[in-house]
């Protein structure tokens, strides 16, 4: 499905990964930059974008952003880990999936 910021008049190349498809493939070098072969979504056009070849759970924590599932107040000494649900930048191609969870520190 479309994602309600993208324009239906895009310019593809000027779009960022969440308006865009890609056939990304796990054969890639970890850590090295490839093509991948990508689209607008509802364009056959094909882009090609340059991205590294990382799964998205493996970023650098600035591509990405995570909430605390909890509204609980963890009162604790030395801080409890909690579970946090973290989504990639909107500009960040990966591989898998952009939206994961991992284990953060409560706040």
């Amino acid at each position: 499905p479309d994602s309600p910021s993208c324009p239906t008049d895009p310019i593809c190349s000027s779009l960022d990964s969440s308006c865009i498809e890609c056939n990304l493939t796990a054969s890639c070098l970890y850590g090295s930059t490839f093509q991948a072969q990508c689209r607008c979504r509802g364009d056959r056009k094909p882009l090609n974008k340059t991205a590294t070849c990382s799964f998205c759970y493996q970023l650098h924590p600035s591509q990405y952003t995570c909430s605390n599932d909890s509204d609980c107040d963890v009162v604790a000494t030395p801080r409890e880990r909690v579970e946090v649900t973290c989504t990639v930048n909107s500009d960040v191609i990966c591989l898998g999936n952009r939206i994961f969870k991992k284990i953060g520190r409560a706040v």
